[in-house]
């Protein structure tokens, strides 16, 4: 109803989440995946938020988002599906918030896989083009891990008007998700790689299908269509 941006839908395929014009962040919740999701629920309260995506955790009681300043990830956590939301601790992400330690820089698009273990997002650093980054999480020490910049070619972006960025990622951390902005027509595009340690070798264009966001088995994409709204695709 107010949606800006579709961020992301949970592992449970339960709970949707998006931001609005205002950069205010709304979670959506259904009991089954065969019923309607409910009226939406505002996360953020008083806290500022960057107008952008945010991520959602499995379970969708965890929301990844950036703050209004773009300088680190604010995290929101409620105990229960209905609870309230709040403002959790940033010491998870100490490793990725220091990337901009040395100077200025701007975080954008955090996108988190099926299994919670990995964060893609956006980050400019400097003067220099935004990049996109992939952080594995620390299950022993429940810390992000430091950021590694994805190298590969037809991942990167031109400028901050010509973003390649993340919009999704398969449970197995092969598929990503991601819109081409580098395009005369900016598309919605899938890479994909062996094994979550290798390069993404292949590509694939999927028009029609913007902000697309996979269930755990791949077998369903959640996207932003016309009005705007979420949809599904098999």
């Amino acid at each position: 109803s107010n949606m800006s941006q579709f961020g992301a839908v949970s592992g449970t395929e339960l709970a949707l989440a998006w931001t609005t014009s205002a950069g205010d962040v709304y979670v959506a919740d259904r009991g089954n995946t065969a019923t309607n999701f409910s009226t939406a629920n505002k996360a953020n309260g008083t806290t500022a938020l960057a107008t952008d995506r945010v991520a959602l955790s499995p379970t969708g009681n965890t929301i990844i988002a950036v703050a209004a300043d773009r300088k680190s990830f604010v995290e929101l956590d409620r105990s229960t599906v209905g609870g309230a939301w709040t403002v959790g601790s940033t010491d998870p992400y100490a490793n990725i918030n220091s990337l901009f330690s040395e100077g200025s820089g701007a975080f954008a698009e955090p996108v988190i896989g099926a299994d919670k273990n990995v964060l893609f997002f956006i980050a400019t650093v400097g003067t220099n083009p935004p990049f996109l980054y992939e952080s594995r999480y620390n299950t022993t020490l429940n810390v992000w891990a430091e950021p590694n910049g994805i190298l590969q070619t037809n991942l990167r972006s031109t400028d901050a008007a010509h973003l390649r960025r993340p919009t999704g990622l398969s449970a197995d951390r092969r598929t990503l998700f991601f819109h081409d902005g580098t395009l005369a027509v900016p598309i919605e595009r899938a890479a994909w790689r062996d094994t979550p340690d290798v390069a993404f070798t292949q590509f694939v264009d999927l028009t029609g299908f913007d902000e697309a966001a996979p269930n755990p088995k791949c077998e369903t994409l959640y996207y932003q269509g016309a009005g705007p709204a979420v949809f599904t695709a098999d």
